[in-house]
């Protein structure tokens, strides 16, 4: 190896469906902030005041960025954290040996609340972006409606809406800045998507390695660096070896037995007896802590023994980057692990600290690999090979399979009328036309594939489509001869409070 160190570019990306009061996906919401998001962002803070250079990326879609940014939505997790604290207090009473655990945990919400309500001012999204403003944390977006480009392919104004809106939203939630990067959802891309993105200013995207594997012609350094696509856009590749080793392989560093077990049953019956009224989840189904009380190997929980296993997994997992580097034989390269809060966020509490010990083991403890970010790693000059890459997709063994094939003949052809009426229609009301873009949006996203990992039924998914399908048609009507329903409009938007730059102009040709 020569003197230039490699890249390491740490992706951490969550999308949540849109959610709403009392509804499984604000516990979802709530879960992601308490055990994933505000721990994180400690650490970047923390590496920040030490002045550790450092790179990560956090990934957010769209919708995910509106939630956080809503008002009612951010005053009930206050109220979360209240009831986590209050059933926190009851483990030291009710479980054998829990009053050392209900102390770190009575502690840790506090320090979660103070971060919330008076570091934070009830706006994590803000906070995320501010962190951004130092130059460590990059910050990008995924598809705005969670769609899948290939599964649209032949709907252009849907395609195209994905991303324009991704980089509209992007613009308003940080206050002006540019979107230059973006996750495709599923990692899956198809020829031609690299258009859609061009005409839209992004500069670069990660995708599965699948689609590098079956580039047109050998990709010189395999994934160990970016190619350009088309129109001077670069492609990443994730390495799903070394992203599965953090959190999907069977033996990912999740599933160590000294870590919290997220299905510990310990809780529930605790949880459901101090539950307010106003956080019960509708629809039923069992309360859960944010926190758990068992280990993984049935053992109570002991929160300083899962961090020095933590410690451990860092040191091992650095070992590993490193020998891969080593290995490659490619200098100056990149590895790109994707972090995906679906897989691993809800269910290993201490992701924040395994990251934390990695960053800071990165900085200080060899001198093969550095962490940094996409827009970090384009800022100095390289050349890049010119490829088209292959259909790819994180399902299976990344081919563009049968799998999304089927769910393009599902709903694809109601998504195509839907979007050539917004692509070409002449619209008599603008509020009622651009509420109908933003159904469409959300009715185009693929959530079966986020609820499925959640182990809920996907009819669940498919209901929330067609309504918002329905809610189309509904809007549709207005515009005949029967004339905008106000009272109807207003009930329709309150359903859909994100995407707000989204309207009949994100669907349009120009």
């Amino acid at each position: 190896m020569g003197s230039a160190k490699a890249s390491f570019i740490p992706v951490f990306h969550a999308y949540i469906p849109l959610g709403f009061e009392r509804s499984i996906e604000e516990r979802f919401l709530f879960e992601y902030l308490a055990g994933s998001l505000y721990p994180l962002l400690r650490v970047f803070e923390g590496l920040e005041n030490e002045r550790i250079d450092y790179g990560f990326t956090l990934s957010l879609s769209p919708i995910l960025a509106g939630m956080l940014e809503n008002p009612s939505l951010m005053l009930r997790f206050a109220n979360y954290i209240d009831w986590q604290i209050e059933v926190a207090q009851s483990v030291g009473e009710k479980i054998d040996g829990g009053a050392e655990l209900s102390n770190y945990y009575k502690n840790k919400f506090k320090e979660l609340k103070y971060w919330h309500v008076q570091r934070y001012l009830y706006r994590p999204l803000k906070a995320i972006f501010n962190l951004a403003a130092l130059g460590n944390l990059e910050v990008i977006f995924s598809n705005a409606g969670n769609g899948i480009l290939p599964v649209l392919e032949g709907v252009e104004a849907s395609a195209r809406a994905e991303v324009r809106a991704a980089v509209s939203e992007y613009e308003r939630f940080s206050e002006g800045a540019k979107l230059k990067g973006i996750l495709l959802t599923e990692l899956a891309y198809s020829s031609g998507n690299e258009e859609v993105l061009a005409s839209e200013g992004i500069e670069y995207f990660f995708v599965d390695e699948s689609g590098f594997r079956n580039a047109t012609i050998p990709v010189i350094s395999g994934n160990k660096r970016p190619v350009i696509v088309g129109n001077g856009v670069l492609a990443f590749a994730v390495n799903k070896k070394l992203s599965g080793k953090v959190g999907l392989e069977e033996m990912a560093y999740c599933y160590d037995g000294n870590f919290a077990d997220k299905n510990s049953t310990d809780l529930i019956e605790l949880c459901e007896e101090l539950i307010p009224n106003t956080l019960v989840v509708s629809g039923g189904g069992s309360s859960k802590a944010a926190f758990v009380v068992r280990s993984r190997d049935g053992n109570l929980y002991s929160p300083q023994i899962a961090r020095g296993r933590a410690d451990k997994q860092a040191t091992h997992y650095l070992s590993v980057l490193c020998d891969d580097v080593v290995n490659s034989g490619v200098e100056d390269g990149v590895i790109v692990t994707l972090i995906d809060h679906e897989n691993v966020g809800r269910g290993w509490q201490e992701l924040p600290i395994f990251v934390d010990m990695l960053l800071r083991k990165m900085r200080y403890d060899q001198n093969i690999i550095r962490s940094s970010s996409a827009g970090k790693y384009l800022q100095e000059e390289r050349d890049f090979q010119i490829v088209d890459i292959g259909d790819s997709s994180n399902y299976e063994e990344g081919i563009f399979s049968e799998f999304y094939r089927s769910e393009r003949e599902k709903y694809l052809p109601e998504i195509h009328l839907a979007a050539a009426k917004l692509e070409s229609a002449i619209f008599s009301d603008e509020r009622v036309g651009d509420q109908m873009a933003r159904e469409l949006m959300l009715a185009s996203g693929c959530e079966w594939r986020y609820y499925s990992r959640k182990s809920i039924d996907e009819e669940y998914a498919r209901e929330r489509q067609r309504k918002r399908l329905a809610r189309f048609a509904a809007c549709d009507k207005m515009l005949g001869e029967a004339g905008v329903d106000l009272d109807l409009l207003q009930a329709i938007e309150e359903r859909c409070s994100v995407l707000g730059t989204v309207g009949i102009h994100t669907f349009n040709r120009k």
